[in-house]
């Protein structure tokens, strides 16, 4: 059996004073400080970078519509097949990991729609589809992000390629490179 050392306050290893500890607790203080600072420009950087994803999904799809020799076609709306017998959210969640682009919820219920899904079932479709929404956004399934006041969601996964339907494809930006060159707002507009 071994006896506990007992502490002598006459050594050089003194336990710490309310000195100590007050500097420790500074120290976390300013540390905080520093992190949520990092985080906020982080947040700022985020919101910016999602605004041009936005813009530039916009620029697609309208690019997309008139790159076949000028001649101007309907926009497809992305469907998936097999989700007919899933549960509403269960295909809410396939058109979303299919599809890489932020979508609003009436989007996804046009895909739905598209795609064979019978959504007159649900008394108010578009609550039910916004209430999922929120939730997979609350689970972190999906990302949420608000934007000319339409909040719009995308899967935070991967997305397979090959898997939308025939006629739907997700191209490269057409056109000049000028075109896709990021601005920023400067606030002396």
């Amino acid at each position: 059996m071994t006896k506990q050392a007992i502490p002598n306050p006459e050594s050089d290893l003194r336990r710490p004073n309310g000195k100590y500890w007050r500097a420790a607790y500074e120290a976390a203080l300013t540390r905080l400080a520093e992190l949520r600072a990092e985080r906020d420009l982080l947040d700022a950087q985020l919101e910016t970078l999602n605004q041009e994803i936005i813009r530039f999904e916009k620029a697609a799809d309208v690019l997309s519509s008139i790159a076949s020799d000028g001649i101007r076609v309907a926009m497809a709306v992305p469907t998936v097949e097999g989700i007919e017998k899933m549960g509403v959210a269960d295909a809410c969640r396939e058109i979303l990991k299919q599809n890489p682009q932020h979508r609003t919820a009436r989007g996804i219920r046009d895909s739905l729609t598209a795609s064979g899904y019978d959504i007159e079932q649900h008394s108010n479709p578009l609550a039910s589809i916004h209430s999922i929404l929120k939730r997979l956004a609350q689970s972190g399934e999906v990302e949420e992000l608000e934007n000319e006041g339409k909040t719009r969601y995308r899967w935070k996964g991967g997305f397979p390629l090959g898997s939308l339907r025939k006629g739907v494809t997700i191209a490269e930006p057409i056109g000049p490179p000028e075109l896709f060159r990021a601005t920023r707002k400067t606030g002396k507009d």
